[in-house]
Parts: structure tokens; C-alpha cells; sequence
């Protein structure tokens, strides 16, 4: 693996998420002039204009409220940590992460804020007999495949990519399930996992953290953060620190810049969405 954590890249905070309050973005793309957003304690997905001189609109997937209290909250949440936009459907996917039943959700979005829920009892069944703390914080799409990191935060530390045929994913199907387990190394010691992924321009880019927890439920300390890059053979070819005040959570390129909204895993501290040059890979980006 090379430039492992030579430079440091540097990102400038672009926006508060402010209006609507939302403390846990996560999964994030673009997509005709704006950016969406899912965030983990909450039943919508967020649209927010790429001006960033209005408020976000909420689109909601579920009516009914999740409780305040943020015990009860982390325990119903759907735990929406996955966003990819799908141009043959015409529509978002957010899918859950798995770590729980409860969590297990997957719903298909078009632009006119029409909702499609998926089954996905097969998926998530196969890859909890695989993974001992399945915890599903990201997708991607290429070439008709989805490919899926689950994050190793748990005591077994199971980095790991999941490919499938996009087709059989809404089918629930799984044919061509592959999955290729990721050693990510550590950051300050910690035990890096994924925490988003994002193609751009055929090349597969993703965001890992550092977080000291032993649990895919109970937050950690956080310790560092990553941007990288695997390439089609599944390798880890490029991986860089990011200078971010909390973990980053949600990754899309546009124009040849990184956005990346973050999650301070406190309620009362918002979620930001920051902007980045990515130097190391400017001239092959571009």
C-alpha cells in the first residue's frame, strides 16, 4: 500500500445542518444540484440544495416519530447508513446497516419522493452467518454491481467488501454474492474501519475511522480518520489522513473535490458537511 498517512488533507466546513437539526449524518451523495443525506437516528432522508443558502427539506420514510430520549432512539432507529443513487431505477437506495433487526430496512426513493421497500430477509440472513457484528455503513454502484463495506468495529475487526448484482440486491437474490475481506491497519493504534465508500469516474474511493469500541452498537472515542482508495482487484492502493473534528461518515466527489458530512455521536453537536481537495490524486482525478 502506498502514501500511507504521508500528508494530512485538510477540509473546509461548508455548512451546519442546522435546519433541520440532524446530529448523525450519514450516507451522503449528489445528484442534479443536490446533495442527499441519510442520517442514522433518523426515519427521512435529508435534500439539500448545493447553494447551501436554504434549509434542508426532510423527505420522510416512516411517519411515525422516533422517541427523544436518545436511549430509546438508538434502540428503534432504523439505522440508515447507506445512500446510492440507482440511474436506471431513477431512485435513491438507503439501506440499514444489519446491526440489528430492526435494521434490516432497505427502500428505494425516486424523485418525485415516491418510497419502494425492498425485501431483504435472504441478504441479511446470508450475511449474518458470515459476520459475527455485521454493521453494512456504505454502498456503492458500478457496472450494474453493488458493492457494500461492512464495518469492522467490532471486537473481530471484519473489514469487508460485499458485491452484488444490482439486479438480484432488489430481488433478493444471491447468485453472485462475493465477499473479500479488507485489512485497513490502525490510525493512533486504533483498529480503522470503513465508514463510507463513493465511485467516481469507474474508481472506488472510501472513508475509514478510527473509533476505540469494541461494540457495532455503543459509540467510541474518536481517534482519526482516512480517506483511501481500493482498486478493482479489491487492494488498498492509496489511504490518507483527513484533519476532520469528528468521524466522518458520508463521502461524495463532484468536480473533483470530496464532500464528507460527519456524525459527533453527541446530540446536541450538529452534523457538518466539508469540502476537500484531494492532492494526492488530483491529476488522475480531474
Amino acid at each position: 500500500m502506498k502514501g500511507t498517512f504521508e500528508i494530512m488533507i485538510n477540509l473546509i466546513n461548508r455548512y451546519q445542518f442546522l435546519s433541520p437539526f440532524i446530529t448523525s449524518a450519514s450516507g451522503l451523495i449528489f445528484h442534479e444540484n443536490y446533495f442527499y443525506l441519510v442520517a442514522d437516528d433518523e426515519q427521512a432522508l435529508i435534500k439539500l440544495h448545493e447553494n447551501l443558502d436554504r434549509p434542508g427539506e426532510m423527505i420522510h420514510i416512516f411517519e411515525e416519530k422516533l422517541p427523544e430520549d436518545p436511549k430509546l432512539r438508538k434502540a428503534l432507529k432504523p439505522d440508515f447508513e447507506s445512500l446510492t443513487y440507482l440511474p436506471e431505477k431513477g431512485s435513491i437506495l438507503c439501506l440499514g446497516s444489519g446491526s440489528k433487526p430492526q435494521r434490516e430496512k432497505a427502500v428505494l426513493i425516486d424523485l418525485n419522493n415516491k418510497k419502494t421497500f425492498l425485501k431483504t430477509s435472504n441478504f441479511f440472513q446470508k450475511l449474518n452467518s458470515i459476520f459475527s457484528e455485521l454493521n453494512i455503513e456504505g454502498c456503492a454502484l458500478s457496472g450494474g454491481k453493488l458493492t457494500f463495506f461492512q464495518r469492522g468495529n467490532g471486537p473481530s475487526n471484519q473489514n469487508a467488501i460485499i458485491k452484488l448484482d444490482l439486479e438480484n440486491f432488489l430481488d433478493d437474490r444471491l447468485d453472485d454474492l462475493e465477499i473479500h475481506s479488507i485489512n485497513l491497519g490502525k490510525l493512533n493504534n486504533i483498529p480503522l474501519s470503513f465508514t463510507e465508500a463513493t465511485f467516481y469516474k469507474n474508481r472506488l474511493f472510501f472513508l475509514a475511522a478510527a473509533e476505540d469500541s469494541n461494540s457495532t452498537y455503543e459509540d467510541g472515542v474518536f481517534s482519526g480518520a482516512v480517506i483511501g482508495e481500493l482498486n478493482p482487484e479489491n487492494e488498498v492502493t492509496q489511504m490518507t489522513e483527513l484533519k476532520i473534528p469528528f468521524k466522518p461518515e458520508g463521502l461524495c466527489i463532484h468536480h473533483g473535490k470530496a464532500y464528507i458530512v460527519t456524525d459527533a455521536d453527541d446530540p446536541k453537536v450538529s452534523s457538518g458537511l466539508y469540502e476537500a481537495d484531494l492532492p494526492f490524486l488530483t491529476q488522475s482525478l480531474l
